[in-house]
């Protein structure tokens, strides 16, 4: 025998093999279709959890927001004046945005709590995907917002949300 049909045999032998073992790993549920849809048992789904959709409507409204800034400063019909207060606008909403994320990270990693941190105008709003916060998280959420943003404590909004 030659060298190629040698590899071509090995080869062959090999795939055979490989098959076998994904079987027996996998399992042999004929029900199952590859890339098939599988439900997973859920209290909620991202479809109906209005904390997720929440969350992609203010990131949306940021999108378009720093899309419209983008335009007035990139404008050759805008003034000066019109394009400093955008950059300067547009810096800020990044800034808020940078923190936001920051903040967000902390009180998820600090409380376990998913949540959602809007910075607006000197105020802050967090809202806690909770049943009950405890008074002990509201101080760790409070005490993660102020180390991470220029926000006084009265002008920190804690909400717990199902």
């Amino acid at each position: 025998m030659n060298k190629n049909k040698i590899m071509t045999m090995v080869l062959i032998v090999l795939f055979v093999v490989c098959c076998v073992m994904n079987a027996k790993l996998v399992g042999t549920d004929k029900a199952k279709i590859l890339g098939e849809a599988e439900y997973v048992n859920s209290s909620s789904t991202y479809e109906e959890d209005a904390f997720f959709e929440n969350r992609i409507e203010i990131e949306k409204g940021r999108d378009s927001e720093i899309s419209h800034l983008k335009s007035v400063i990139e404008s050759d019909l805008a003034d000066k004046d019109a394009k400093e207060e955008a950059q300067k606008a547009f810096l800020q909403l990044v800034s808020n945005i940078e923190k936001e994320k920051i903040c967000q990270e902390q009180i998820k990693l600090k409380t376990k709590f998913d949540n959602l941190v809007i910075l607006n105008n000197g105020q802050a709003t967090v809202n806690v995907k909770t049943e009950k916060l405890l008074p002990v998280d509201a101080a760790k959420i409070q005490e993660i917002v102020i180390s991470h943003t220029d926000i006084a404590l009265n002008c920190i909004k804690i909400q717990a949300t199902n």
